[in-house]
Formats: structure tokens, sequence, C-alpha cells
């Protein structure tokens, strides 16, 4: 991105202002989302997310979240007033976490059949 987009980008952010800018679900845009949606800073080039972005990311909501940070799970740290989750600790939560297994629903008669056989060879 150009240095005069960027400028620009800055500029409609003091302008505007945040809380006038809406996301999809109405949520008004933080000063730290909006430099994120205009591409200004890549989510990889930071070194902590707030709440709502460390729970985006895992894909959970911010209430699991903060259970996680109240059981010692996930490693939140603050400065002053705004809680912080460092990248490091989202990764290792992750790495933590068991791999899905899925149950094979494909409902043909081969598989049937193939079922039936192993539960039979299991008993």
């Amino acid at each position: 991105m150009s240095k005069f987009v960027k400028a620009i980008s800055l500029a409609i952010l003091l302008l505007v202002g945040s809380a006038c800018l809406l996301t999809g679900d109405h949520q008004p845009l933080s000063y730290i989302e909006l430099p994120l949606l205009l591409g200004m800073v890549g989510l990889d080039d930071r070194l902590a997310y707030g709440k709502r972005e460390a729970a985006g990311l895992l894909g959970i909501g911010e209430t699991k979240l903060m259970a996680l940070i109240a059981n010692g799970i996930v490693r939140a740290v603050k400065s002053g007033k705004i809680v912080l989750i460092p990248r490091d600790e989202l990764k290792k939560y992750l790495a933590s976490l068991p791999p899905a297994i899925m149950k094979d629903r494909t409902n043909s008669p081969e598989e049937k059949r193939r079922r039936e056989a192993a539960r039979a060879e299991s008993k």
C-alpha cells in the first residue's frame, strides 16, 4: 500500500472517528481494527491482540476466551485497562488442543457394509 493511501486512510480515521465506522454486524471499529481493515498493518505484524480480536482469531467468543484466561489456560497481560493476549499464547493454546476426530457420515451401501464388517470383526 502506498504512503499516500496510508495517509488518506489515517486521515479518514482521524476525521470521521472510529465510532462512526461500523462493521457488518454494526459493532463500532476500534482504533486498532480500522488500520487492520485498511491493510495498514497485518495481523501477523502484531505482538498482541485485544480480547475481541483474539477471540475472533481463535473462532471462539469473548466469554470463552475470558474463561480460558481466568483458568490460566491462556495468559493475558494488562496495559492500563486494556487486556492483551500475546500472539504466542494463541499459538500455544491452539497447539495444545486435541485433533478433531470426525464421524464418518457417508451413507452409501458400500460404506454401510464396510462399517458393519468392521463392527463384526471387533466383537
